[in-house]
């Protein structure tokens, strides 16, 4: 163990990792450019996720990171509150609102997913409260999908680990199923597509019967669940789904914080849905991961609300410090402009097929492999027992773990889903065709290293 691996095991408390500090150790990045990052070791390794979800316009983006320098140098901080602004975040704002051409009507900046989800539900108990129904505070969202890690969102979230140690979920929030249809769309379930749809907004609306209509603030959906298993919804599922919320005047708030930028080829996930959001959440992409920064949009009916109530609901009293941070809006303008430029929410579209094109050729022998899926350039193989009877593994998420160790060692980084067998691919934009091919063998190889010890 090297000094800096020593360092880390005693200094530092990581996210989403074992608490023991005889953990064995993790990568510790020094350097990365494109798709490739490097450890301290220098060991180069195919970064296939973007980081977290978040890498979009690629690593070393000099038109980001010389934004982010020239910002540092000419306004190294400016705050956005009681009244007070910076040139960037505003003009910022208006950029994000003109890509929504005209659903949205405000922005409200913050720094993490997690917090802006957080602002979110404020907004949306804040809302029914300005219209006389103030006991609208619960939340519908969905098992396995993922919402943040704030004391909030850890509820919203539809994920037992973050959830079991500290005394969650809080009551007032919801789950229904999430949209599965390789699990459900088949022989002896639901035959199309069209009735899965039907039957998840019926159960959507038992849901709210059951809870109380008078008692529900908002819905809470990514337009494709990333975490919880790279699900894409059935086509109608949206405008069914968004019908039933019409019906008992509950908001729906699209998470958007790993499919939009360019993710899905479209400036915002959402974009590629039949509804328009009352609430959007976005972070991860907004900089491509280089500075940390949130953002929720308003839509229409829930900001005129706000609007004319302003005298009863005085100063809005929420926000951070470093809301609108001058550093974090010019590297968003930066990475904005660098992905309308490079054209990369076409390349996105064109590259994603691509992928899994190249994904279903490379595995098509592969009797582990369930299914292939993915919009844009997010991407998701479903591992699973026995092909014939798609049964599943006995200890859900355990073997795709060991793959996604196996491409550690091929220089891959993957990322294995919890508690399913998934593996998903989220590469940045910039990925090229070489690149690909390159995932799509050690990828394969590694699948098929693994599958070798079940079998024998």
């Amino acid at each position: 163990m090297n000094d800096l691996e020593r360092m880390d095991r005693h200094s530092h408390l990581h996210p989403f990792t074992s608490v023991s500090e005889s953990r064995p150790s993790g990568r510790i990045l020094t350097r990365a450019s494109g798709m490739t990052v490097v450890d301290e070791k220098g060991r180069s390794y195919l970064d296939s996720l973007s980081g977290l979800w978040c890498v979009n316009a690629g690593y070393g983006n000099a038109r980001i990171t010389d934004a982010i320098a020239k910002t540092s140098r000419e306004l190294s901080f400016g705050h956005n509150m009681m009244g007070a602004g910076n040139e960037y975040a505003v003009r910022l704002a208006d950029r994000l609102l003109q890509l929504t051409d005209g659903v949205m009507r405000k922005v409200f900046f913050g720094n993490s997913g997690s917090d802006a989800n957080d602002t979110n539900l404020k907004l949306a108990r804040l809302y029914h409260r300005c219209r006389g129904e103030p006991d609208r505070i619960k939340f519908i969202a969905r098992h396995g999908g993922y919402h943040g890690t704030t004391l909030a969102t850890s509820s919203l979230s539809g994920l037992n680990g973050i959830r079991r140690s500290v005394g969650l979920p809080d009551p007032h929030y919801v789950h229904v199923s999430a949209p599965e249809i390789f699990t459900h769309v088949r022989p002896g379930r639901f035959v199309t597509e069209e009735q899965y749809a039907d039957f998840l907004a019926q159960e959507l609306e038992a849901t709210i019967l059951r809870e109380g209509p008078d008692q529900i603030a908002a819905f809470v959906a990514e337009p494709v669940m990333a975490v919880g298993g790279i699900l894409l919804p059935p086509r109608t599922y949206f405008s069914k789904i968004k019908a039933v919320l019409d019906k008992y005047g509950i908001l729906l708030i699209i998470d958007d914080v790993v499919c939009a930028f360019g993710r899905l080829g479209h400036w915002y996930g959402w974009q590629t849905l039949d509804v328009r959001p009352d609430l959007v959440t976005l972070a991860k992409g907004l900089t491509s991961g280089y500075v940390p920064m949130s953002a929720s949009l308003l839509g229409e009916r829930l900001w005129r609300t706000l609007e004319q109530s302003a005298g009863d609901i005085g100063t809005f009293g929420h926000g951070f410090t470093t809301s609108g941070h001058p550093l974090a809006a010019s590297a968003a303008l930066a990475n904005i402009d660098t992905l309308e430029q490079q054209q990369l929410l076409t390349r996105a579209t064109a590259q994603g097929a691509l992928l899994l094109e190249t994904l279903l050729a490379t595995l098509e022998d592969c009797a582990v492999v369930g299914d292939i899926r993915g919009q844009g350039l997010l991407v998701g193989v479903e591992l699973v027992a026995d092909l014939d009877t798609l049964r599943p593994f006995i200890e859900p998420g355990a073997f795709a773990a060991k793959v996604a160790a196996a491409c550690l060692d091929l220089d891959l980084i993957v990322r294995a889903l919890p508690d399913k067998d998934v593996i998903a691919f989220a590469p940045p934009l910039t990925i090229t065709a070489q690149e690909i091919a390159d995932i799509a063998r050690r990828f394969a190889q590694a699948v098929k290293q693994v599958a070798k010890t079940i079998t024998q």
